[in-house]
């Protein structure tokens, strides 16, 4: 029922925290750790809240505005808008090449996985 200054439908951007920040930062970096040491490149010294699972951690956390998620992928369409293949969940031919498709994002800057998955997605649809 929105519409912008040219009369266009406005997109309504539901943003909301899941909880799983937390659970997720951790296990990323834990990941991220054992890679670097199983590989003979360095140690990761993981920031202490993080590692005790405090959600004080969280509070040292900023925003980056490198936009991301808005259709994001899921399992099913009702966790997702696209599948594992970036398709449009319901379509045939509809997929969307793009950092919106992220369920998360780091504060780093998303081009590059961007890229990681429209090669993906080249690959898939060659």
């Amino acid at each position: 029922s929105r519409h912008d200054r040219l009369g266009l439908p406005a997109a309504v951007v539901d943003w909301q925290v899941s909880g799983d920040e937390l659970p997720s930062i951790r296990n990323l970096a834990d990941r991220c750790a054992k890679a670097l040491e199983e590989a003979g490149l360095g140690r990761l010294e993981i920031e202490p809240d993080l590692q005790a699972m405090k959600p004080r951690f969280l509070d040292t956390l900023h925003d980056t505005y490198h936009a991301a998620g808005g259709a994001v992928m899921g399992r099913t369409d009702a966790t997702g808008v696209v599948d594992g293949d970036l398709c449009v969940f319901g379509t045939e031919n509809l997929y969307v090449a793009s950092a919106a498709t992220f369920p998360s994002s780091s504060s780093a800057n998303v081009t590059f996985m961007a890229l990681v998955l429209a090669t993906r997605l080249a690959d898939h649809l060659t």
